[in-house]
């Protein structure tokens, strides 16, 4: 032990004890690598959310340590704040050839969703005329992302709960056990400490789920990157409008509750009127059906 302590106090890094892993010395490397690619991540990080708000780079910081590991990522926040897009952009970071398996959990019903997740075997009930992988299996080496998690009913919970943890389990219908091994990434609009209170959520399964948490903040706080989100929008459109400075004004005030997807389908309205020059009174009919 003494050694070890004499090796970090010169400026060691990192003391692997013998014999080595192949796992062990890969997670070092890899380390390293990511530390040499650190500032360009976060960089890329900062430029798709184009963002300078503080609070919201540190919580995109978490990402890169993300990258290291292989436990679960858990990314909150509400409706339209860009927890998909970051849930892509987490695999283009891991790679692109690998698998990224996307469910909405809020967007199939409960009879549906262990079919899905688990798939079948021909026969396995009513209307399976042919076996289905699941997601769980076709995620295997790579992504499952399970979005709107908080959605998810307690019966699949618990049953996804064990296959996470033993990386593998049987179909509908089947004697056959399938192995999986993916990352789970895991998104929600909802305060899940809140269902676990009324026990809508599994306290256990929230456990296994978090890891790395990654909040995003919604876009009324995110004041100083207005500016850069609506000429990245307006941009983005074919038609080039501006906004007249009590429009301007309208905006910053409005409190936006569809976030930054609210924005972009408000430029994409706007984009299509015949007036080039947006006022508040343009505006005020968008804004007050939200």
């Amino acid at each position: 032990e003494k050694v070890i302590e004499e090796a970090y106090l010169n400026g060691c890094r990192d003391y692997l004890s013998k014999p080595f892993t192949k796992t062990s010395i890969e997670l070092v490397l890899k380390k390293y690598l990511s530390d040499k690619n650190k500032n360009h991540t976060l960089q890329k990080l900062k430029d798709i959310f184009l963002t300078k708000d503080v609070s919201l780079i540190k919580e995109l910081e978490v990402i890169e340590q993300a990258l290291l590991s292989e436990r679960p990522i858990l990314i909150t926040g509400e409706s339209g704040t860009g927890k998909t897009f970051l849930a892509k952009f987490i695999h283009e970071l891991a790679g692109e050839k690998i698998p990224f398996v996307h469910l909405n959990c809020a967007e199939i019903s409960e009879s549906l969703i262990e079919s899905e997740l688990f798939g079948y075997e021909k026969g396995a009930f009513t209307g399976a005329q042919k076996s289905k992988k699941g997601m769980l299996e076709l995620a295997n080496g790579g992504i499952l992302f399970l979005d709107e998690i908080g959605t998810m009913p307690v019966s699949i919970q618990k049953k996804l709960l064990k296959a996470i943890e033993e990386k593998s389990f049987f179909p509908l219908g089947s004697e056959k056990q399938v192995h999986s091994h993916f990352r789970l990434v895991s998104a929600t609009c909802d305060d899940l400490t809140t269902k676990i209170q009324s026990g809508e959520f599994r306290a256990d399964f929230y456990f296994r789920i978090e890891g790395f948490n990654v909040h995003l903040k919604p876009l009324r706080q995110r004041r100083e990157d207005f500016e850069n989100l609506i000429y990245y929008f307006v941009k983005k459109g074919e038609r080039r409008i501006i906004f007249d400075s009590k429009a301007k004004e309208m905006m910053l005030d409005y409190h936006w509750p569809g976030n930054v997807r609210e924005l972009e389908r408000t430029i994409e309205v706007l984009q299509t009127k015949n007036q080039g020059i947006v006022t508040s009174a343009d505006l005020m009919s968008l804004l007050s059906k939200a």
